[in-house]
């Protein structure tokens, strides 16, 4: 049985930096290990996005989160929900 991770924003609250110098704060979502360099990137989630109320899904065991933000306070961030499909029963102490 193959599991894979669905991740899925629940409160989104990035700084919105557009039209100011450097990087904007972004989540990037990778179906799986972040410093394997064959890792494809499933998004970027940004301020201005459309895409901060999808459901992603990856094809392998695995996925990967890297946040980047700038200094803000403490009311930008995000909570996110991540779950295996199909339920495993991993963690829950069942063997």
């Amino acid at each position: 049985m193959c599991f894979c991770f669905h991740f899925r924003l629940l409160q989104f609250n990035l700084f919105n930096s557009t039209g100011k110098p450097g990087k904007p704060d972004s989540i990037s979502l990778f179906d799986g290990d972040i410093y394997n360099i064959t890792t494809t990137k499933i998004a970027d989630v940004m301020v201005g996005t459309q895409n901060d109320k999808q459901l992603f899904r990856t094809v392998g065991p695995s996925l990967s989160v890297k946040l980047f933000a700038n200094g803000a306070s403490a009311v930008h961030g995000f909570i996110a929900e991540i779950v295996t499909l199909p339920i495993s029963a991993i963690g829950f102490g069942m063997q």
